[in-house]
This record gives structure tokens, C-alpha cells and sequence, in this order.
């Protein structure tokens, strides 16, 4: 278990975008790190373009790569929000 403190201001979409990678975890569609594929990533953060960025590359190559990545995750079908299908029947 991981537990942090993040302080977001504005919050925005913060919100929906960390519940869309946990629901995406909870049905089995990340890898062993919890990380979904690198399209189903991208279309996430195409939509909330410029809130977030990764600590590991410059924000200026990720806003490339999301765009050209991001857009290809979403014509494949790869939802921008994603629920998870198994907290819906629970509910």
C-alpha cells in the first residue's frame, strides 16, 4: 500500500483522471506497476491537456507524445475517462 499527500490548485480533473487509472487497475487493465498501456495512458491525458505531467521526460516532448499518442489511443476506442465495470455492479 502507498499512501501520499498531493495539493492540487486548481484540482480541475485531478479528481476523475486518478479515479480512471485506479477503475483501470481494479478490472485488470494495467500492467504489474499499476500502469495501463502507453495508449490507454495517452488518451487520458490528451483530454486534460497541460494539468499533469510525468517527473521523467521535458513537458514539451510529452505534450507531443500526447497528442500523436493520445489521439491514437482514442480512435482505437480507449476511453478518456474510464469506470470500472465491476464497481458498477457492486453499486
Amino acid at each position: 500500500m502507498v499512501r501520499f499527500t498531493s495539493e492540487h490548485r486548481p484540482a480541475q480533473d485531478f479528481e476523475t483522471f486518478i479515479t480512471s487509472l485506479y477503475d483501470l487497475d481494479y478490472d485488470g487493465k494495467s500492467n504489474k506497476n499499476g500502469s495501463p498501456n502507453i495508449l490507454q495512458l495517452m488518451s487520458l491525458f490528451k483530454v486534460r491537456m497541460g494539468e499533469q505531467f510525468l517527473a521523467a521526460s521535458p513537458s514539451w516532448l510529452q505534450r507531443i507524445a500526447t497528442r500523436i499518442l493520445g489521439t491514437i489511443g482514442i480512435l482505437l476506442g480507449n476511453p478518456t475517462t474510464y469506470i470500472s465495470k465491476k464497481h458498477k455492479k457492486k453499486s
